[in-house]
């Protein structure tokens, strides 16, 4: 079970997440907290790191981790036992998570990794929007 822990210190405040799933303590700045630039069903290109220039669609994404899935990126092998009679074990590939400062989102018009800007609209409603181009990418 996660316990969530709020500090304040002289750098403003933050959230410290302690987990037995993934056994490890991590801080997110609150400012950070809603603030996404990678979004499920984005396209990426991965720009630091082993798979450097892949592109591929994300996945899952993990926000408190501050992490991504990408498709066909960052493979890892998972060695599996068998948990039942007739079940198969072996080597496992599957994609591991990405950090999000490892990738770039790629604007469909411009066909180009490129920085997301946030707008708001007449109507109220935020969206996200290609730093080069000025398209909407989404609705926010």
């Amino acid at each position: 079970m996660a316990q969530v822990e709020v500090s304040e210190g002289e750098r403003g405040s933050l959230w410290r997440f302690q987990s037995s799933i993934f056994n490890s303590n991590f801080a997110v700045p609150k400012l950070l907290e809603g603030i996404m630039k990678v979004s499920k069903g984005d396209t990426v290109q991965v720009i630091a790191g082993e798979d450097i220039g892949h592109r591929g669609q994300v996945l899952r994404v993990f926000p408190k981790r501050e992490r991504a899935i990408v498709e066909g990126a960052n493979f890892i092998k998972r060695h599996t036992k068998a948990r039942r009679t007739g079940e198969q074990s072996g080597i496992v590939e599957k994609e591991a998570p990405v950090h999000l400062s490892n990738l770039m989102v790629v604007c469909p018009k411009c066909d180009a990794p490129v920085r997301v800007k946030r707008r708001t609209l007449e109507d109220g409603s935020r969206v996200r929007v290609c730093g080069k181009c000025k398209e909407i990418l989404s609705v926010a």
